[in-house]
């Protein structure tokens, strides 16, 4: 009889691990979105990189500039500048990903992690706040989807520094749910 009843505990063990184990690793899938137009009905531009090897949406009316090869922004009019764009995406994987996430989980406060998959890539979404740490710009609401490209950082990242352009959030989410890998023949 004890004999059963190490059985149905390793057994009931296992199981309860089975399923921890599983809810740990889940990660979210990123959908595709409706190629012809963006969540608010606007009009979408294909963007694509074969030196990169990715692609994405954005929309028609925003102007997309790279201000280096692999540093992509993106902002709903030309008189913003650079440095105050609601998003950047980089490309450059110049920085090893465990290093940059562990520098942006420091600076970010009241923060959030979200897990992602990008095909075979996994990613992690962090949203909060600036640290006063960081400089003038404390205290904006970011959101930092960092994906770890072969031990490299790719990142799709969308500042709020200025409370006007709310509306930038859901083009971020367009082009994070957009954003792919792609093999160039």
């Amino acid at each position: 009889m004890k004999k059963i009843l190490y059985i149905l505990l390793i057994i009931a063990l296992s199981v309860v691990g089975y399923f921890w184990f599983s809810a740990q690793n889940q990660t979210e899938e990123i959908s595709q979105p409706d190629t012809s137009s963006q969540a608010s009905g606007q009009a979408t531009k294909d963007y694509q990189s074969a030196k990169f090897q990715i692609a994405f949406q954005y929309p028609a009316s925003w102007v997309l500039t790279e201000s280096e090869p692999g540093l992509i922004i993106l902002k709903p009019t030309r008189d913003i500048s650079d440095d105050l764009a609601p998003i950047s995406i980089d490309v450059r994987g110049e920085e090893p990903y465990l290093d940059a996430l562990r520098e942006i989980q420091s600076v970010v406060l009241d923060k959030t992690e979200t897990p992602l998959s990008f095909g075979s890539y996994k990613a992690v979404a962090i949203s909060g706040r600036l640290s006063p740490t960081v400089g003038e710009r404390a205290n904006s609401p970011v959101t930092f989807t960092m994906i770890d490209h072969a031990g490299r950082l790719f990142s799709i990242d969308y500042s709020e520094f200025d409370p006007a352009m709310q509306s930038a959030r859901e083009v971020y989410r367009t082009i994070v749910a957009s954003f792919k890998f792609i093999e160039v023949q």
